[in-house]
C-alpha cells in the first residue's frame, strides 16, 4: 500500500492511509489559500492525522492562520536567500507521542561532536554511483534494511524511474552484494538537495559506511551549483543522527509523529549544512 502523488492548485502533493497523512512536496508559486483549504478538506475526509508542508518562509502567515505550527526551518534553503519551513497542522491525537527525544536533545547539544568521523577505506570499500540496471540490488537491501518506508524504495521499478529522472543513488558493495546505499534528491525550486534513503545491510552495520557515503556524496555535492543540502532522518535512530551531526550539519528541527518508516509512524529530526562556494 503506497501513498499517492498528484497535483493539487499546482502544488505537489503525496497523501494517503499508508503515512497517514498529507505531504505538500512543493509548494505552487502564488497565494496559497485555495490549496489550504483544499487540502484540509482533503484531510478531514480521508481521516488523515497530519498534514505536513515544505514552504518558502514568505508564505508562512497563511499557514499559520489556518492553525498551522512551524516545526523546522532551513536557512537559505532557495538559492542559499530564502529559508525553507516545514509546518504541520495535526488532526484527532496525532501531535501526541510517547516517544523518548532526550538522546536526540542530548547529541544536539554536543558542540564537540561536530567533527568528522572516521570511515573505512576506499580499498575496502568503494562507492560508485548506481544505474536503473542496479534496480532491483537496490531495492533489496531496502527490503532487508526497511520493514516500512514513506515511498516505495523496495521497488525496483520505482528507483529505476526516479535515477532516470533527477535522483542519484550511491552504492557499497561486498563483492556482487549491494550492502549501503544513499542517494541525492536535488529540489529544482532553489539550489538545495536532500541526502536520503541511507541503509546498510545489517552484517556490515558498524563499519562506517553511512559515513563513507556522506563524505562521497558531499564530493559530489561540492562540483554542483548546490549551496544547501538536509536531510530528514528517525529521530529515533542515535547513529544516523551522529553521523550528520559529526558531518558539521546543524539541527533545524523535529517533526512529530510524521513518517511510515521501520513498521510505525515514527517523528523525524531535520539537519542542514551550508556548503562552500562551489
Amino acid at each position: 500500500m503506497i501513498d499517492q502523488i498528484e497535483t493539487i492548485e499546482g502544488s505537489l502533493i503525496q497523501h494517503g492511509p499508508y503515512n497517514d497523512r498529507i505531504y505538500v512536496m512543493h509548494l505552487a508559486p502564488g497565494n496559497p489559500d485555495l490549496l489550504i483549504a483544499r487540502i484540509d478538506q482533503l484531510a478531514r475526509s480521508r481521516g488523515y492525522g497530519k498534514i505536513f508542508a515544505k514552504i518558502p518562509a514568505h508564505c508562512l502567515q497563511p499557514f499559520r492562520t489556518a492553525g498551522y505550527l512551524q516545526e523546522a526551518q532551513i536557512p537559505g534553503y532557495f538559492s542559499g536567500g530564502e529559508s525553507c519551513l516545514f509546518v504541520a497542522k495535526f488532526y484527532q491525537d496525532r501531535q501526541q507521542t510517547s516517544e523518548d527525544f532526550s538522546t536526540l536533545h542530548g547529541l544536539v547539544s554536543q558542540s564537540s561532536v561536530n567533527q568528522a568521523s572516521s570511515a573505512p577505506t576506499e580499498q575496502s570499500f568503494r562507492v560508485e554511483r548506481c544505474s536503473p540496471s542496479d534496480a532491483q540490488d537496490l531495492s533489496q537491501l531496502y527490503q532487508r534494511v526497511f520493514p516500512t518506508y514513506p515511498f516505495p524504495i523496495s521497488d525496483p521499478s520505482y528507483l529505476a524511474c526516479v535515477m532516470e529522472r533527477d535522483v542519484s543513488y550511491y552504492g557499497v558493495r561486498s563483492g556482487k552484494i549491494m550492502v549501503a546505499a544513499a542517494a541525492i534528491e536535488p529540489d529544482t525550486s532553489g539550489q538545495a538537495a536532500e541526502m536520503t534513503d541511507f541503509a546498510t545491510h545489517p552484517t556490515y552495520q558498524g563499519k562506517g559506511l553511512a559515513s563513507l557515503l556522506l563524505q562521497y556524496l558531499h564530493k559530489v555535492i561540492e562540483k554542483s551549483r548546490i549551496k544547501t543540502t538536509y536531510t530528514i532522518a528517525r529521530a529515533s535512530s542515535y547513529s544516523i543522527n551522529r553521523i550528520f551531526c559529526k558531518h558539521g550539519y546543524t539541527y533545524a528541527g523535529l517533526l512529530i509523529n510524521n513518517t511510515q518508516i521501520s513498521g510505525r509512524i515514527q517523528s523525524m529530526s531535520v539537519w542542514y549544512k551550508q556548503i562552500a562556494s562551489n
